[in-house]
């Protein structure tokens, strides 16, 4: 997601998942217990999914932190005053 691009890969996996987990919601509505199992099963796979692409991304995702929290704002020429400046 830093780069702002799905493969087609990426893009059938979450498909597929998504697709998974709304029907396993609606065809066990009547067994409470193993929805609430099979969705926390897909959660798992969203979280690991998830730790992938940060392991995945981890150059990419430093350096937007880096330059996220540790650059402060300047203003553009041209640009209004911040709010603290006007009084």
């Amino acid at each position: 997601m830093l780069r702002l691009r799905f493969t087609l890969l990426s893009a059938l996996i979450l498909f597929a998942l998504f697709v998974s987990q709304l029907g396993v919601a609606f065809l066990f509505q009547q067994d409470e217990a193993l929805t609430i199992m099979l969705l926390t099963v897909f959660a798992w796979c969203y979280l690991i999914l998830a730790a992938g692409l940060f392991f995945a991304n981890r150059s990419e995702l430093m350096d937007c932190l880096r330059d996220g929290l540790l650059n402060r704002a300047r203003a553009r020429p041209g640009a209004p005053p911040p709010r603290s400046e006007i009084r």
